[in-house]
């Protein structure tokens, strides 16, 4: 047997000299008729000749494995080695050579040591596993820095796949190591809130900063990501959000560090959003405006009046960079005049914290206005798409809040009549406070080229029929939202002279009036006509008019895919699985929230919709564990599933949903 480092073939040359001893002794107790130690002595060698072979078969098999990679497979063959023979050293030196060459030299010393406990020092290859230890031994004081010996860019490839725990981690490895991540550009490209490297790592990695967000308490690292941003490390930010959290910590003796890093970050920050504590601490808003000429967006929220954080220096000429301005101020009054008007370009504008007076400058001063938000939610009011032209002209799109106070409709009107043949999108909560009769005021009104409507009702039906008759002549309108209608017939009147919308809307409908009108609307919009857009969308919340015929005439409606049911009190266990059991194969969503009458005999004739990709269920108190996994089970297409405070579930369903489902949302 010939062995070198990971012993490459030849590794065994058939030895039959023990076979041959106990044969020979087969014969002569055969000569002398003693047939029963015939049999042991005959026994014996076949023993000794199987175990031969299949270990000569075996080391060569490993060998071959190991070189061509396969290592769990030799591995198991190396340790089939030391079972058939276990006082001999073919199968641990095999054992060990394979650790060895997948540079596990703890194991391979493992496998040495039992080797040498187990076999006897007059075996011949007993030196040869004493000297594969050592060798062992020797590797394994040796460290290889594979990161080092890689190519950059596939280095760095495997360093932005590093958790971020251990990104400091890596710093203090090797010398090598610590130069490679503070050199990896893609790695420091963005730098989170809670991912912010320590204060002496940050001078080496700033030049890669592109978006940073902070967000620390810690006012030493504070001061020194400061001192950094004054000191023009920060070469390439693009994008910087300071939280609330770190800005409290900015006292009056650091204003002159503060201004100084805006300047020093003047050239390439195109993206600013700042939260404010207290005023007076931070550079002023105007000043702001004055110091980043090439700001492209800036948000900034203030817990105090626009007057105290405006500052007395506005920009002394126009600003020609800013295009998106968000400004959160719980008093934002006819102050703001001077900043809109130098802000000329501005072509997205959120105000929230204003009262109406604001309504005209913004009118007047903001000429390349498409997008405003006036004192809308949290998240209603979109970005700016950027493959849009800038050349087009014209308010687009209007969004107030979504429930909460309502705007006055003598003060909103008059700016959305000015741009009524631009707007594209209305999301309006207006109520008439006056006496003025407004549908006289506005009887020129029309918006006829809405194709996104949302409005809420008034208790004293002025708004809906207002609001209904300037979409009279419109044909482009695919979406509409209504919230607390007061007159469900006089609605679906109204939509029934208009083209087929492709998504209705209905919810806070408290009355129980209009169930055949939704009814009678429903059945118009299953009938096939091609020249009009397909009905597809569905979303009914808290509606009293919704019953169990609303929704067989639904159901009749064959391009339907998303449906949304959400507490409708007047639908019963028989009437929704009906419907379910009608819906047609376009269907792909299905959403259902807090309804009694869903149980596991309504998910059943749910999953029977081959077509459904994703289910949300939310607050379904009857359904069970049998319910959920009988759908998971039975729906063919289903790629996520949510299943939201429905109590009488438990973990079990969760866990076998995970197995079957893609996407499970809890």
């Amino acid at each position: 047997m010939t062995y070198t480092q990971f012993s490459p073939f030849p590794v065994y040359n058939l030895h039959v000299d023990p076979a041959k001893d106990a044969f020979s002794k087969v014969g002569s107790a055969i000569d002398l008729h003693d047939y029963r130690r015939a049999v042991e002595y005959a026994s014996m060698a076949l023993d000794q000749i199987h175990r031969q072979l299949l270990v000569t078969v075996l080391d060569h098999r490993a060998c071959a494995l190991g070189m061509l990679g396969n290592f769990d497979a030799a591995v198991k063959d190396a340790q089939d080695m030391i079972s058939c023979t276990p006082t001999l050293t073919t199968g641990y030196i095999r054992l060990g050579s394979l650790y060895q060459m997948q540079g596990n030299q703890v194991r391979a010393i493992h496998a040495y040591e039992i080797g040498l406990q187990s076999v006897s020092p007059d075996d011949p290859y007993y030196g040869y596993m004493v000297e594969a230890k050592a060798s062992a031994i020797k590797q394994s004081k040796k460290c290889v820095d594979f990161i080092g010996m890689l190519p950059v860019e596939v280095a760095d490839d495997i360093i932005t796949l590093l958790p971020n725990e251990f990104k400091s981690v890596g710093l203090n490895v090797s010398r090598i190591w610590r130069q490679k991540i503070l050199g990896c550009a893609k790695l420091w490209k963005v730098l989170m809130g809670n991912d912010q490297p320590s204060a002496s790592v940050l001078p080496h990695i700033a030049t890669h900063v592109e978006d940073m967000t902070i967000k620390t308490t810690d006012t030493r690292l504070w001061r020194w990501q400061l001192v950094c941003m004054c000191n023009g490390n920060f070469s390439r930010i693009k994008t910087l959000h300071i939280a609330e959290t770190t800005t409290r910590h900015i006292d009056t003796g650091m204003m002159g560090s503060v201004t100084n890093a805006f300047h020093q970050m003047s050239k390439t920050l195109t993206t600013l959003v700042i939260h404010l504590d207290k005023p007076g601490a931070v550079v002023a808003l105007g000043d702001l405006l004055y110091i980043l000429t090439n700001l492209k967006r800036l948000v900034y929220k203030t817990a105090y009046p626009l007057a105290d954080v405006i500052g007395q220096r506005t920009p002394i000429k126009a600003h020609h960079s800013l295009v998106d301005f968000q400004l959160k101020s719980p008093f934002i009054t006819e102050a703001i005049a001077p900043l809109l008007r130098q802000c000329h370009q501005v072509r997205r504008l959120v105000l929230d914290g204003c009262n109406t007076n604001v309504l005209d400058i913004v009118d007047t001063n903001c000429p390349k206005l498409r997008i405003f938000g006036y004192n809308p939610s949290n998240n209603e009011v979109p970005l700016l798409d950027p493959s849009e032209s800038e050349t087009s002209f014209g308010l687009q799109e209007l969004y107030t809040k979504n429930g909460g106070d309502p705007v006055a409709a003598e003060a909103i009107l008059p700016l959305i009549r000015r741009n009524m043949t631009t707007l594209k999108t209305v999301y309006m909560n207006i109520v008439a406070w006056g006496t003025e009769d407004l549908s006289t005021t506005f009887a020129d009104l029309k918006l006829n080229n809405v194709n996104k409507l949302t409005f809420w009702g008034d208790d004293h039906g002025i708004v809906q029929p207002l609001i209904m008759r300037s979409i009279s002549t419109c044909t482009v309108l695919s979406y509409i939202s209504v919230v607390g209608s007061h007159d469900i017939p006089g609605l679906v009147n109204a939509l029934m002279a208009l083209p087929r919308l492709e998504c209705l809307a209905l919810s806070y409908t408290s009355t129980w009036i209009g169930s055949a009108d939704l009814a009678r609307l429903f059945r118009s919009y299953s009938a096939d006509d091609l020249s009009q857009q397909a009905f597809t969308s569905v979303r009914l919340r808290y509606c009293g008019a919704i019953n169990d015929d609303v929704l067989a005439a639904l159901s009749s409606i064959r391009t339907l895919k998303d449906v949304t049911l959400t507490n409708l009190r007047n639908v019963s266990a028989p009437g929704i699985d009906n419907f379910f059991k009608s819906l047609g194969d376009s269907m792909t969503d299905v959403s259902l929230i807090e309804l009694d009458c869903v149980a596991h005999n309504e998910l059943r004739s749910l999953s029977r919709i081959r077509s459904l990709r994703n289910i949300h269920l939310e607050q379904l108190k009857n359904v069970t564990d049998a319910g959920v996994m009988e759908l998971v089970d039975n729906a063919p297409s289903l790629r996520c599933l949510t299943l939201k405070k429905c109590t009488s579930t438990t973990q079990g369903a969760i866990t076998y949903a995970v197995r079957k489902v893609r996407k499970v949302i809890v």
